[in-house]
């Protein structure tokens, strides 16, 4: 009887771990082989610390998380049309009281008050497409 080496053993062991990690998953034969390259740089990598089959089916578990693709970006929720009115129509009033506040007198409180203008236009424009799409929605 000849003595393996302790790769060797290594190897065997991480292929009979992959083998039965996937056993009762596919009958699709030996799935997780491709695996083996990065299982096998896990395990030289880190310590057992006593418990090699632990340390194997830590390096299966990294392997397959490293190979998996990020998860797609989650669809941003569809805005309520109405909440969009109603929040434009709060930026609206709230702009109108920000600029009874102001004194128009004074030079820095003037152009303060036409970038408020400016914004309460940019509003306004947006609600008046938001209203008709939400009109067209109602026709259509």
């Amino acid at each position: 009887m000849h003595k393996l080496s302790a790769q060797s053993l290594i190897r065997q062991v991480i292929l009979k771990q992959l083998h039965r990690q996937q056993r009762g998953r596919s009958s699709h034969g030996r799935k997780n082989v491709h695996l083996q390259a990065a299982v096998e740089e896990y395990v030289a990598h880190n310590n057992a610390n006593g418990d090699f089959p632990g340390l194997v089916h830590r390096a299966i578990a990294w392997a397959k998380a490293a190979e998996l693709p990020p998860p797609p970006p989650k669809p941003a929720p569809a805005a309520n049309p109405l909440r969009t009115v109603d929040s434009f129509g709060r930026a609206v009033r709230r702009s109108t009281a920000q600029l009874k506040a102001l004194d128009l007198s004074a030079d820095v409180d003037r152009t303060t008050a036409r970038k408020k203008l400016d914004t309460c236009l940019a509003n306004l424009e947006e609600l008046r497409r938001t209203v008709e799409a939400l009109k067209a929605g109602l026709a259509g």
